[in-house]
């Protein structure tokens, strides 16, 4: 195909070749079904992004939520010491701790699974369930909603829902598979100076359950989500762990202002005006968008649960633990961030890629919140006016690598102009939208070098040097 043009401004046959791949590409690639079917591919796209983390000039910084981590040296020792399911009675005593320490907001990011097909546990683990159940209720007391996570599998072609170790389709029979065993039903309630009725429990919400499954590409906020529910009697709307805890901090908010409201109201499927927006965007596959935070912008606002072991006592002297700053008036998510194998041995536990590099779940999940707190969340745009702009910008390095013909000059070009692209992602990608640049970049590359290669041929041959 000739590389030679009358004008310097019209592209060569090459030139439309590499736009047209990169249009048709960018438009398939965008599809979310296709990024559900190759997930490798979104993760490409966020390591794109990721290596350029250094430019984090415009990045916000978190301004609600702190994150109690369960890392290594809290894991595998003990009293975890590295045995799974993670004790809910140590989980009973991080929520004592956050709600002492003035948490506004409880989340806590590890799944109740049961073991079954049906919520049920091990009655070995009754004693530790019911401390949390507990603790879950002096929080309620305090006016600190807590936020329970679920999850769901695709049987077939249909997603369900599955059950946890309490049947929170009715939250009176949390914790109990058989309700008429609920000691709060049968009037004789556990050993717990002032634990709320059952009915109180309901009537001021405070608790909830979000499921914790993340899309394809991490880059969309969970919102809302359709499935079955674990015993496929019911096909209903479920609303993400991110969404249940926004709302819960702004249901505390709004309890402060007006102490007569419910502190909690966080599952009654009411949501504030930009949210309700947004999930009926959803619904209509259109999906949303967070600008991200690295794990070290939250460094400020991370608290090790080992740190709070000694203060974290049971859930009748909750008021007995101490106040860490990092966790008052904010939003406590309690979350993992051990390795597999051992003490900084093997991969990170329910780690992710995201646009600032890998990522544990709890802190993606910071990300979810914090965007939709502050706002930073919108319908993303077509995939079209991505290419678009990528399709412009890549037009416009071609022509100015053409104005030169030294490959010096045009590797400066190439230099210069991926950079001003790769500043642009960023910035488009703050407001919502993301260039997935990496596919230009290296076709223009590829393209660049396969030009001057093929110049340098032919003025060899015209020399005599190529026969």
């Amino acid at each position: 195909m000739p590389h030679r043009r009358a004008r310097i401004w019209l592209p060569t046959g090459w030139d439309l070749a590499i736009l047209g791949i990169i249009v048709i590409a960018g438009l398939f690639i965008d599809r979310p079904s296709f990024k559900q079917q190759a997930p490798w591919l979104a993760s490409l796209q966020m390591q794109a992004h990721s290596a350029l983390t250094w430019l984090s000039w415009g990045a916000p910084n978190p301004a609600a939520v702190a994150v109690i981590e369960i890392d290594d040296s809290t894991f595998w020792s003990p009293p975890l010491a590295g045995v799974q399911p993670t004790s809910r009675a140590y989980l009973a005593d991080l929520v004592n701790a956050a709600v002492k320490a003035g948490a506004r907001v409880v989340g806590l990011d590890f799944q109740l699974k049961s073991p079954t097909a049906v919520p049920y546990d091990d009655p070995v683990r009754t004693a530790d369930n019911r401390k949390l159940l507990a603790a879950i209720l002096a929080a309620g007391q305090a006016h600190v909603p807590v936020v329970l996570t679920t999850g769901f599998v695709l049987e077939g072609a249909r997603w369900k829902r599955e059950p946890n170790i309490c049947d929170d389709r009715e939250r009176c029979r949390l914790f109990f598979v058989n309700p008429h065993s609920n000691p709060l039903l049968l009037g004789n309630p556990p050993a717990v100076g002032g634990v709320p009725s059952c009915q109180d429990l309901n009537q001021d919400g405070a608790v909830t359950v979000g499921y914790i499954n993340l899309p394809a590409d991490r880059r969309e906020i969970p919102l809302g989500f359709v499935a079955d529910d674990f015993d496929s009697t019911e096909n209903q709307d479920y609303f993400s762990f991110a969404l249940q805890v926004a709302s819960a901090y702004e249901g505390r908010l709004d309890y402060e202002a007006h102490p007569g409201h419910s502190a909690a109201a966080v599952s009654t499927g009411e949501f504030s005006p930009p949210y309700q927006k947004a999930l009926d965007a959803t619904n209509q596959n259109e999906f949303v968008y967070a600008g991200f935070m690295p794990r070290d912008a939250f460094q400020k606002y991370t608290v090790r649960a080992r740190d709070l072991e000694e203060a974290s006592l049971s859930a009748t002297r909750w008021d007995a633990a101490p106040e860490p700053a990092e966790l008052h008036g904010r939003i406590a998510l309690i979350g993992a961030t051990w390795h597999e194998w051992g003490q900084g041995r093997g991969p990170v536990v329910d780690e992710y890629s995201s646009p600032v590099g890998p990522l544990p779940g709890v802190y993606l999940h910071a990300n979810y919140i914090e965007a939709l707190l502050g706002g930073r969340f919108a319908p993303s745009l077509s995939g079209l006016y991505a290419r678009i702009i990528e399709v412009l910008f890549g037009y416009m390095l071609i022509v100015m690598m053409h104005a030169w013909e030294k490959a010096g000059q045009r590797l400066l070009v190439w230099f210069v102009g991926s950079f001003a692209l790769a500043v642009l992602a960023l910035v488009l990608a703050w407001r919502g939208l993301y260039l997935d640049f990496a596919l230009v970049a290296f076709l223009l590359l590829a393209h660049v070098f396969a030009e001057h290669y093929e110049n340098l041929r032919e003025r060899a041959k015209q020399g005599g040097h190529l026969r």
